[in-house]
């Protein structure tokens, strides 16, 4: 088997391990020990569970949220927002693909 990943389409099924995974993102395993979940579904529960949220309800992933920054040159700490951006794109290493 070569170590090249390759990725997989929306629409297609991937089964992971409840508690290796599943659990953390909250997948609900009803009873079973692998989770079945589609790969479009998969890349946005990953988002969801990184969206921090700030005391005043800012999130990480749309407004930002505030931070203060020690700038070079600059006499104290600036007020700033950290926002960022996340693109998952699910990919395979000789795995099982269901369709």
């Amino acid at each position: 088997m070569n170590n090249e990943f390759k990725p997989v389409n929306d629409g297609e099924i991937i089964s992971v391990n409840y508690q290796e995974i599943g659990c953390y993102l909250n997948l609900k395993s009803n009873g079973f020990d692998d989770v079945q979940i589609k790969s479009e579904q998969l890349a946005e529960v990953i988002k969801r569970k990184l969206n921090i949220e700030d005391r005043k309800g800012q999130t990480l992933f749309k407004e930002g949220i505030s931070c203060e920054v020690f700038k070079s040159g600059a006499t104290g700490l600036q007020n700033m927002l950290i926002k960022s951006q996340i693109n998952i794109r699910i990919l395979s290493l000789g795995a099982r693909v269901y369709k």
